[in-house]
């Protein structure tokens, strides 16, 4: 039987994390909208304004709120469930299945918040100008993975082996936006309008990443084992710079909107230490362009029922040239229920900048409640899935210590054994919306 299949049996894993996911570690999570109404129709939004959150989408969509001042409140929170699994073989080297030998689960809160306000210019009320103030996460680095190895050896009280070494993956920090949105519309005749919109947001963030092993008291007692050395490895980054987006959203006539955006590509500075140890000309910290498309269709229907549907590029080869450009699609509709409670449903397909074949679809669905004359709550929930492959965490060959082992020799596998990964993301979203 190979090796691969013994040490399975000889280490046990007991492992805890909080984050969205290590698959982003050294990349962050990119937190694309604060909107529940967005996130229950897949995200979509770019040709479509109801609410002051949409502005993150689309800074345009500030004109097409309703009323003169608006304040928003949002709170979410990510749920995040992987499984880690290692390929089994039997004694002539086939495969035979992935055997999971870890679960994790973690939460994650994120919240933003804003203000805007709408003055018409002139008397005939065919131009107008909004201006909004905003806070909220745009970027997040948190993430905290501890790993229990054993050897294989006798058993201990809990009839598993001994904890031979703790390994531990820590992250913390993340880039918040605080954004300045403006938008202009005009009012061509009495269906047609057109708005134009500018965000510009001061990046500011901090990133803390730290791994450690560090050999257990056990492994002490074992006779003849020689010296220990504990792997300690700490690192800290500080961002700072700004970021651009452009928004245009267009009535072309009472059914249908068109809308586009464009983020231009940015480069925050960067000063970094290693283990305290300044760094010299760290790499800057790059946020690439991205373009993004939406069309928002309301069909002749009794009740108000709203379509939309965006589509987006992401340009990570800006940041990497081995990074594959991102694509992705947004679906949702939105169906009232008489008169007042909406039922929204969308779907959203991502691919990863890592690996183009890594894909992550999302399934949601949300409504909405006026709380008072001029208080409405937005509640969403969306589920994602993500499987992909991905080589060990902790090289297996740090622990071939002598006399730690009976009958194994732990060696690292590569790319031709990797883990398998299977992830399930739960989110809930609120939006609380304030309108004078």
């Amino acid at each position: 039987m190979k090796k691969i299949t013994l040490l399975l049996i000889a280490l046990c894993l007991i492992i805890n994390i909080f984050a969205y996911s290590l698959y982003e570690y050294n990349y962050g999570n990119y937190v694309n909208s604060n909107d529940a109404r967005s996130r229950s129709m897949g995200g979509s939004g770019v040709a479509s304004g109801v609410s002051l959150f949409d502005s993150n989408i689309n800074p345009a969509n500030l004109s097409f709120l309703k009323n003169d001042v608006n304040a928003g409140f949002s709170y979410s929170l990510m749920k995040n469930d992987e499984d880690r699994s290692l390929p089994m073989f039997n004694f002539f080297d086939s495969y035979i299945d992935n055997s999971t030998y870890s679960n994790m689960s973690n939460n994650f809160p994120e919240m933003g918040f804003g203000i805007s306000y709408k003055s018409d210019l002139g008397s005939n009320d065919k131009m107008s100008v909004s201006a909004a103030a905003m806070f909220r996460p745009y970027i997040n680095f948190d993430s905290n993975y501890e790993e229990q190895v054993r050897n294989d050896h006798s058993s201990d009280n809990n009839m598993y082996p001994h904890i031979i070494a703790k390994n531990y993956k820590e992250s913390s920090g993340a880039i918040n936006a605080y954004s300045l949105l403006l938008a202009y519309s005009l009012n061509l005749n009495d269906i047609n309008k057109l708005s134009l919109g500018l965000d510009v947001s001061m990046l500011n963030g901090s990133l803390n990443q730290e791994t450690r092993i560090i050999w257990d008291d056990y492994a002490y007692t074992v006779p003849n084992v020689g010296v220990f050395s504990d792997y300690h490895y700490k690192a800290s980054s500080d961002y700072d710079g700004m970021m651009f987006k452009l928004g245009t959203n267009c009535v072309v006539n009472e059914r249908t909107n068109l809308g586009f955006t464009y983020q231009m590509k940015s480069e925050l500075d960067t000063e970094s230490k290693v283990n305290s140890v300044q760094v010299n000309n760290p790499a800057d910290y790059i946020i690439p362009s991205a373009m993004k498309i939406g069309v928002s269709f309301k069909p002749r229907n009794p009740y108000k029922t709203v379509f939309q549907f965006d589509i987006e590029k992401i340009n990570y080869s800006e940041v990497n040239k081995f990074f594959d450009d991102s694509f992705a699609i947004y679906l949702g509709v939105e169906h009232y229920v008489g008169n007042a409670v909406p039922l929204r449903l969308g779907f959203r397909h991502e691919s990863s900048m890592l690996d183009k074949t890594v894909t992550i679809p999302t399934i949601s669905a949300g409504t909405q409640f006026n709380l008072t004359e001029k208080i409405s709550l937005a509640l969403s929930g969306e589920f994602s899935t993500r499987t992909y492959d991905t080589l060990d965490l902790f090289p297996d060959s740090f622990y071939n210590v002598a006399n730690l082992w009976n009958s194994i020799t732990p060696t690292d596998r590569g790319w031709e054994n990797p883990d398998r990964v299977e992830e399930r993301f739960f989110k809930l979203q609120t939006s609380l919306n304030y309108n004078w």
